[in-house]
């Protein structure tokens, strides 16, 4: 996750810092393989949108708009993610 993300979107230094414990969290209690790494980095995107969802007034107008280490995500799998989160 990166705080470029967040600050592209104007986004609170509170949501970046609850998006960073959600990963956490999430981390914590998932074990990842190698070759499933980029999974991580689709669950930095679903947790900091969960956590823009709890913290910003003004989110932007999709989550489409979501980019985290050039890794970006359409809609469908951003919505999908952040059920699974």
């Amino acid at each position: 996750m990166s705080l470029q993300a967040c600050e592209a979107q104007h986004f609170a230094l509170a949501t970046f810092a609850l998006a960073v414990s959600l990963l956490d969290r999430f981390l914590q209690r998932t074990t990842v393989r190698q070759e499933d790494a980029w999974a991580v980095q689709l669950t930095a995107v679903a947790c900091l949108s969960i956590a823009a969802k709890f913290e910003e007034v003004n989110l932007p107008y999709s989550v489409a708009n979501f980019q985290v280490c050039n890794f970006p995500t359409s809609a469908q799998r951003q919505a999908a993610s952040d059920g699974l989160t």
